[in-house]
Order: structure tokens, then C-alpha cells, then sequence
């Protein structure tokens, strides 16, 4: 029993993961995180390899997902480069639902419009049309939880809970 206290520890419950989501939606500065949780979600993939997504690696009409980098992220922004998946069997083609496609349609429409990327843009963009930071994503999505209260979810939330919540489900 023990350890699978533990391992419960590790993953979201659906429910406790888009009650976060969801939290985070509320705040309008905060949609786009909200939308990086739920395809993290939706996807399983890793915050690195989500945060290196372009344009080009989506394709609507198969509804794919090219996952061939990851957002290596030092100190600082402007020593961040997109680099090799964490390992070979990393590099991937996922299929989409529905919701992921809205997701990422969404966000490339929203840079075209602010930014004016084209195919070499990244989906997910900070204020400045730089990457994400994804300390600043957990700083997020703690802050959502306290705003829970009552409701508070009780375990160590971080951006790699998404993956093994999408695991587990």
C-alpha cells in the first residue's frame, strides 16, 4: 500500500488536473498556460518538447504532431536553444484529438496575428515572442492551486505531473 501512495503522488486524476486547468483559465493574462497544461495533458509530452513545437511541425490535415526537439532551457532566455529529444525513440509523430487540434490552431492563429510568425514560429510564445519559461509555468499553476483552497490539490505539481497523468489515464 505503500507504495502506491507514492505513486499517486506523481499523477493527476483527471478531474484534479482540469480542475487546475481550469483555474488557470480564469485568469485571462494566463489562457495559454492553461492550454500548455491541457495538451501536456492531452499529449504526453514533455514541457521541453512541447515548449520547441513550430508551426511546421503541425499538420491539420492528418492531424499529427511532429515532436523532433526540445526547448533546452539554461539560464536565462537567451542562452535557450531547441535541441535533440531526450533520446532517439523521443523523435515522434503523435495523432491528435479534437480538443489538441483547437489547442494548437488556436495559439499558431494568435502568433500570425501578434507576432507574424510563419512556419519557423513556435506555438507557444511568451510576451515577448521568445519561448516560455517553464519555471514560470509551475510558478502558474501553483498559485491556481492555492487559489483552490478547500479544493487544493495535495501533491508535488510540476510540469512532468502531465506526463504521467497522461500515462496513467
Amino acid at each position: 500500500i505503500g507504495d502506491k501512495q507514492d505513486i499517486s503522488q506523481k499523477y493527476l486524476e483527471y478531474d484534479e488536473a482540469m480542475l487546475l486547468i481550469n483555474e488557470i483559465r480564469k485568469d485571462t493574462r494566463c489562457r495559454q498556460t492553461a492550454d500548455i497544461y491541457e495538451l501536456l495533458l492531452l499529449t504526453g509530452m514533455r514541457i521541453g518538447e512541447l515548449l520547441a513545437l513550430r508551426h511546421r511541425d503541425y499538420h491539420s490535415q492528418s492531424s499529427t504532431l511532429d515532436i523532433h526537439g526540445n526547448l533546452h532551457y539554461l539560464s536565462g532566455i537567451k542562452n535557450s536553444f531547441v535541441g535533440p529529444t531526450k533520446n532517439t525513440s523521443s523523435y515522434r509523430t503523435i495523432i491528435l484529438s479534437d480538443r489538441a487540434k483547437e489547442i494548437i490552431e488556436t495559439n499558431i492563429a494568435l502568433n500570425e496575428i501578434k507576432w507574424g510568425f510563419g512556419e519557423e514560429g513556435f506555438i507557444f510564445v511568451g510576451n515577448r515572442g521568445t519561448h516560455r519559461v517553464p519555471n514560470n509555468l509551475v510558478v502558474t499553476l501553483k498559485k491556481a492551486n492555492e487559489r483552490l483552497g478547500a479544493k487544493k490539490i495535495n501533491k508535488n505539481l510540476n510540469n512532468h505531473i502531465f506526463r504521467h497523468s497522461y500515462i496513467s489515464l
